[in-house]
């Protein structure tokens, strides 16, 4: 399956698709009983994709600890999606958002020396060599769960986040106030026409 996406939107296999999607937070349903009902009422209601977000919390709740069994088999969850002739929308952070503690994130992050979450702090951002190594061990474990799926539609790394060049060297607050009132894609289009502008010999650098 090819998927690209233009300012029109998005094609699939040389076709121009309009999706419609739905989120499917297994984490709240505790019986894997309820997926293939809940997947089912989705086809039914006219979706044809299935957004799929995978807590890091839930299924590592100490470090080296991984566990997809259970109420935690998204193997099984991938298997009915499939089945049910949905694509695969892949969120697996490492951060979430929507309403979980930390956005998804393990609450052991908290006590690992020299972690910055999400590599932000009251300083703006920065590198955090320790949260990423942890943050790249938890995707070595969820990604190859679901990236050979041939229903795989999309990939989300993250939620929430920018970092456009300008914006790292601002203090948080201001970057974030940034986005917030210029959106992203405008900051985009004006870094784009701000190098644009500049003459040859400077846009090298």
């Amino acid at each position: 399956m090819r998927v690209s996406i233009d300012r029109l939107g998005i094609t699939v296999d040389g076709s121009r698709r309009l999706i419609r999607a739905g989120e499917l937070p297994y984490y709240l349903l505790p019986d894997p009983g309820l997926w293939a009902d809940r997947v089912r009422r989705m086809r039914d209601a006219g979706l044809d994709a299935v957004s799929v977000s995978y807590p890091w919390s839930l299924h590592s709740p100490r470090r080296g600890e991984h566990d997809f069994s259970g109420a935690r088999d998204v193997d099984q969850l991938h298997d009915l999606i499939a089945a049910a002739g949905l694509w695969l929308i892949a969120r697996p952070g490492p951060y979430l958002g929507l309403d979980l503690d930390l956005g998804g994130l393990p609450a052991w992050l908290l006590r690992e020396p020299g972690v910055v979450l999400r590599c932000r702090d009251e300083r703006g951002y920065r590198r955090s060599p320790a949260y990423l190594e942890c943050a790249g061990e938890w995707l070595a474990q969820i990604v190859p769960r679901f990236a050979t799926r041939e229903n795989l539609l999309w990939v989300q790394v993250e939620s929430g986040w920018v970092e456009t060049e300008p914006l790292v060297r601002l203090p948080l607050d201001l970057a974030d106030l940034a986005v917030r009132w210029l959106g992203t894609g405008r900051i985009a289009r004006g870094l784009r026409a701000a190098r644009r502008a500049l003459p040859a010999r400077l846009r090298e650098r």
